[in-house]
């Protein structure tokens, strides 16, 4: 992994267990957000891919093994659910992240 610090990348997927986030919600999240910053020009195509197998890792390790298609698809759904909710142009997005969460978990 040339573009990426593994220990940040954790350390960003265990701060959303912080604030009440599961492991599948938290995978998403920075899933999401890292393809954000794909599609603006702020990571290549490269990080974006070396930030995904840490992200997936991380989740492995986390539900004890292999993701399953359950939890693969429960993130690929939360990360969709991100896309139409979110709007990182918004200087209160971060709150707009909260609310979209609340609404996921209220489904």
């Amino acid at each position: 992994m040339s573009n990426v610090n593994v220990q940040a990348v954790r350390s960003k997927l265990d701060g959303r267990l912080l604030v009440g986030r599961s492991p599948v919600e938290a995978a998403a999240e920075v899933l999401w957000l890292d393809q954000r910053h794909r599609e603006t020009g702020i990571y290549s195509g490269q990080t974006v891919a070396e930030l995904a197998e840490v992200t997936w890792e991380w989740l492995a390790s986390q539900v004890g093994g292999e993701v399953d298609v359950a939890e693969r698809t429960a993130v690929n759904d939360y990360v969709d659910f991100l896309k139409e909710r979110v709007d990182l142009d918004d200087p209160l997005a971060i709150f707009a992240v909260d609310r979209a969460w609340h609404d996921w978990r209220a489904r």
